[in-house]
């Protein structure tokens, strides 16, 4: 098995685009995922972006389909040349036309794999370097398209299926954690007297919190509020279906926002994500907090999710070629090897248009059901971002480093909770007696790493669950 190789000193943010672009050129079936996901016709909404450029990874995709087509129509003309050969040979009896028809369809073949394959080293050669401008490695989209992924990558909103909120967002870091706490019994001072308790609301404790992690100085930490909606009530929140009959919007106005935290629906509401990313995108923790006022009792509750490092076999790009000369020998080699691109073609063709036509199927549905006013479904699947990651966990280090900025987050969320309890004038004893026992007893759980178990967190409890080794949803089949 080829090794692969560590990307965690090559820059953050940028590794896992060129990743997932690069996957793009070198899979069709992958290309034709994302433009699936992103670009075609649909009623459901995308996934959020998770730290992706979801518009250079959609210009990658485009690009990738188009040097694929125009691949099959010099092969298509190569053998439409050579069968119309093989007719002529057959009609006049000649031997030397049928062994130029063979000649035609073995040489088109073949250079027409190998020009394809020289373009796409040239293309992977100038997504190798760490400061790459990916977006300028590729043709532009529509501009309708680009303005939706560039919302999409700043999106405040995730209509989600069925009952799992954040099955877009990674798998989940064990169980969270909830406190209820009374926000109406009053700190005492120096002196025993009781302090005034100032109101406040779910929404200034989120604010209070978004800024103390935003100045904690962990790096590569962002941290913004998210309406979730469950994809029954998309129609209930303004501005989130500007076209019934097409994609819900990316975000929606910031009022919305708010009272999804104000006032929590069953199916609407508000948490604040706080989402910490290294080694290059890699690998990403994401907390969701969100807080809950009930009859002067305050709620607050936490999950934890992680985005684990890539499908190996997006990671390719780690071993092509750089080099001039070392292109064209790949290039020449997998050209002598292609004797089976025909039937791989013919192949990769049905499986595309065979999906393209169930999701004309699927659309043409949900059509005639937004017609007849019956439900459909909006929620968004998977995050590419999700569906690429790998259940094999590796780079034990980036995973010790996580621990350690996992644990200093989650102190500093709690430390800002407390701290803005106790301006408020509200008792922080209990508070601090659940803090205390968040911190020492809780643990978040990675699971083994290259066969060995390994734990992000304080305490002894270790994730024993085997890799699924799911199927990619772009899979063949």
């Amino acid at each position: 098995m080829t090794k692969r190789v560590s990307q965690g000193n090559r820059g953050d943010s940028v590794a896992v685009d060129r990743y997932l672009c690069s996957s793009a050129h070198l899979s069709p079936s992958f290309a034709g995922y994302v433009l699936a996901e992103l670009i075609e016709p649909s009623v459901r909404a995308a996934s959020p972006a998770c730290g992706v450029d979801l518009v250079a990874l959609g210009r990658h995709a485009r690009s990738a389909r188009a040097r694929v087509t125009q691949l099959r129509r010099s092969m298509a003309a190569a053998l439409g040349s050579a069968l119309m050969m093989l007719l002529v040979a057959v009609s006049v009896r000649s031997a030397t036309l049928l062994l130029l028809a063979l000649i035609i369809a073995v040489a088109g073949v073949h250079l027409a794999v190998f020009f394809d394959r020289l373009s796409l080293y040239r293309t992977l050669g100038a997504m190798v370097s760490p400061v790459a401008q990916l977006r300028d490695l590729a043709p532009p989209l529509p501009a309708r398209d680009e303005d939706r992924l560039d919302a999409l990558n700043a999106s405040n909103v995730v209509i989600f299926e069925g009952g799992n909120t954040f099955v877009a967002l990674g798998r989940r870091l064990r169980d969270g954690w909830q406190m209820s706490l009374d926000a109406t019994k009053p700190a005492t001072d120096s002196n025993g007297n009781k302090r005034t308790v100032l109101p406040f609301t779910p929404a200034d404790l989120h604010k209070a919190v978004t800024l103390a992690v935003r100045t904690a100085g962990v790096p590569g930490v962002e941290a913004h509020n998210r309406l979730f909606v469950a994809s029954h009530s998309a129609d209930a929140v303004p501005g989130l279906l500007p076209n019934q009959f097409g994609r819900p919007a990316a975000t929606v106005p910031s009022n919305a926002v708010r009272l999804g935290i104000e006032k929590p629906r069953p199916d609407i509401r508000t948490y604040l994500c706080v989402e910490k990313t290294s080694w290059g995108g890699e690998l990403v923790v994401n907390l969701y907090l969100r807080a809950a006022m009930v009859s002067g009792d305050l709620f607050i509750e936490c999950h934890a999710f992680v985005l684990l490092p890539l499908r190996a076999e997006l990671t390719t790009i780690d071993h092509m070629p750089t080099g001039a000369a070392e292109m064209i020998f790949r290039s020449a080699r997998d050209a002598l090897g292609a004797t089976s691109a025909p039937r791989r073609m013919w192949h990769e063709v049905k499986w595309e248009r065979r999906a393209a036509r169930r999701r004309r199927k699927d659309l043409a549905e949900a059509h005639r059901a937004i017609r007849k006013h019956r439900p459909v479904s909006r929620g968004a699947g998977l995050s590419i971002r999700a569906a690429a990651a790998n259940d094999e966990r590796v780079f034990l280090f980036a995973y010790t480093d996580e621990s350690m900025h996992l644990n200093a987050l989650q102190r500093r969320v709690l430390n800002a909770i407390e701290d803005f309890l106790d301006q408020h004038g509200v008792d922080t004893a209990d508070f601090h007696q659940k803090q205390t026992n968040i911190v020492n007893n809780h643990t978040y759980e990675i699971g083994a790493v290259n066969a060995q178990h390994a734990q992000v967190g304080s305490g002894n409890v270790q994730n024993n669950t085997p890799p699924q080794n799911d199927p990619a949803p772009w899979a063949l089949n």
